[in-house]
């Protein structure tokens, strides 16, 4: 690309194009976990991420910080109306990465919780 000149990406080409994504018109979150169930992170030969939500470089979304805050409120809301307990046997085991994650998928239940209301 030559210098001064303008570029476009449009992250909804980048995420449906059939060259990096099978069936990219379907909805389908498995596309981004191993068979073992981690997460994969898809990438471009020079690791290019292919997901841009908020696009990349000096000209992100402006809403990427409010969409982040609107899940810290939605996760807030869901502890405060839920209680959530695990649905296994046994303690998970942690992977310590880079964050410490399960080693395997955790499958919960969810059960609402008795609010509590002052007279």
């Amino acid at each position: 690309v030559e210098a001064g000149r303008i570029l476009l990406i449009s992250p909804y080409v980048q995420h449906h194009k059939s060259t990096h994504w099978e069936n990219p018109q379907v909805f389908n979150p498995d596309r981004f976990l191993a068979e073992d169930g981690s997460d994969v992170t898809p990438s471009m030969p020079d690791g290019t991420p292919l997901i841009i939500p908020f696009g990349l470089g000096s000209r992100t979304c402006i809403g990427a910080k409010f969409a982040e805050w609107e899940l810290l409120v939605l996760i807030a809301t869901l502890c405060q109306r839920f209680q959530f307990k695990t649905a296994m046997d046994r303690e998970p085991s942690l992977l310590p990465l880079a964050i410490l994650k399960p080693a395997q998928t955790i499958s919960i239940e969810l059960s609402l919780r008795s609010l509590c209301t002052s007279a």
